[in-house]
């Protein structure tokens, strides 16, 4: 794709938000209480200039950044870990498969009070919130992703008897790697919205991120920084995941290269 090619479809993909936020001034100003009720476009951007000037607002974006790429960073490795062992040992999968599947059902807004009041409200709490909210997508991805590895060739490493734990480290691994990195995407909206939410129930004063952040002004009914602070976590989880997905493609087009 040439230059000139990108540059129109950038602003091809930009024609909808222009449309929506045209809409969304109109309406703030022709529906009664309208720019208190869901502020307008030009509002959130007044708001986003006077506080983008602070450093205070770029430390509670980075406190939100840390605890989500942090959390989705141990999910990832715990529930890859957890994930082969379970593959390694198929009584214990069985067993414990019922269990993981439970915990991992539970909405992480309904256990997140319950980690807090155990484990305080500082940022290593918001940590193991987030991680919680990841680390069963990510077992299940290891998991599900050694068990499609490629079976004539763990069928060849045990005709040579080799040892179970090499077989998972050069077959099971690669193959488990490959599925917990498609599945990094899921979890980056799951990481997200476990880091805003641990922000936003703990009511300390001293407590920051863009949680606490939207939060506060809804406290005080200010939506244009309410919407400020939605705008800055979608751009979060935007960023994070067009940045995983550059990462992924070059690390794929190695292993081709490397492989052919």
């Amino acid at each position: 794709m040439t230059g000139r090619d990108r540059v129109t479809a950038s602003l091809q993909a930009a024609i909808p938000g222009i449309i929506a936020c045209a809409c969304w001034e109109l309406a703030a100003h022709l529906v009664p209480d309208g720019r208190f009720r869901f502020a307008s476009p030009t509002a959130v951007l007044s708001v986003a200039i006077q506080d983008m000037v602070h450093l205070n607002m770029y430390r509670q974006i980075c406190v939100t950044l840390s605890e989500t790429v942090g959390g989705l960073v141990v999910g990832s490795v715990v529930g890859t870990a957890v994930g082969l062992l379970l593959w390694m040992n198929h009584a214990v999968a069985r067993a414990f498969r019922p269990y993981i599947t439970l915990a991992g059902t539970l909405p992480v807004f309904a256990v997140a009070p319950i980690l807090i009041n155990l484990f305080g409200t500082g940022f290593s709490s918001k940590l193991f919130i987030v991680s919680f909210s990841t680390v069963f997508v990510a077992i299940a991805q290891a998991y599900e992703g050694a068990l499609s590895a490629d079976s004539g060739l763990v069928l060849f490493a045990q005709a040579l008897k080799a040892p179970r734990s090499l077989i998972a480290q050069k077959i099971a691994f690669p193959s488990a790697l490959a599925w917990v990195s498609g599945g990094i995407r899921i979890n980056i909206g799951f990481a997200l919205i476990a880091a805003f939410l641990a922000e936003y129930i703990v009511t300390e004063e001293s407590s920051t991120g863009l949680g606490r952040y939207i939060a506060r002004n809804a406290g005080l009914y200010d939506m244009p920084r309410v919407l400020l602070g939605v705008l800055l976590l979608a751009a979060i989880g935007l960023g994070l995941t067009e940045l995983f997905g550059r990462v992924l493609r070059r690390f794929n087009v190695r292993r081709q290269v490397e492989g052919a």
